[in-house]
């Protein structure tokens, strides 16, 4: 007996490549589908609040607030807490945006949780 195969074709591995491709995506549609009819409501809602919630981080008054809240730490010689607020913010703004994005919005659920954790775990790492 010859050796056994290691997916749906194993003589090519573009084809087998492709294969689990095409798997995935059917994974992704079944998950998104179940999503988008079972929490109906959720995914408006959770749509809803990323947008707002980016609105409002974006907004000139945000930064005026933020700029009002951080001049008493600059008093105070808190530099190593500015710096955590402010990295913090920028990471958090940068995820909002990207989640925003008309780009990432076309995408099913599970792919624009992956990628919003990938580009979050990489800006996190990226800002050490």
């Amino acid at each position: 007996m010859g050796a056994p195969t290691l997916g749906p074709n194993d003589n090519d591995p573009r084809i087998a490549l492709h294969e689990y491709w095409d798997r995935l995506k059917q994974l992704d549609a079944k998950i998104h589908l179940t999503f988008t009819s079972k929490f109906p409501r959720s995914m408006r809602v959770a749509d809803w609040a990323i947008e707002h919630l980016y609105l409002c981080c974006a907004s000139p008054t945000v930064a005026l607030v933020v700029t009002f809240l951080l001049v008493p730490l600059v008093i105070t010689d808190s530099i190593s807490l500015i710096t955590f607020i402010s990295v913090s913010a920028a990471w958090l703004i940068a995820v909002l945006g990207i989640a925003k994005a008309t780009w990432v919005n076309s995408l099913r659920i599970s792919a624009r949780l992956g990628i919003l954790f990938i580009s979050g775990l990489l800006m996190a790492v990226a800002g050490r």
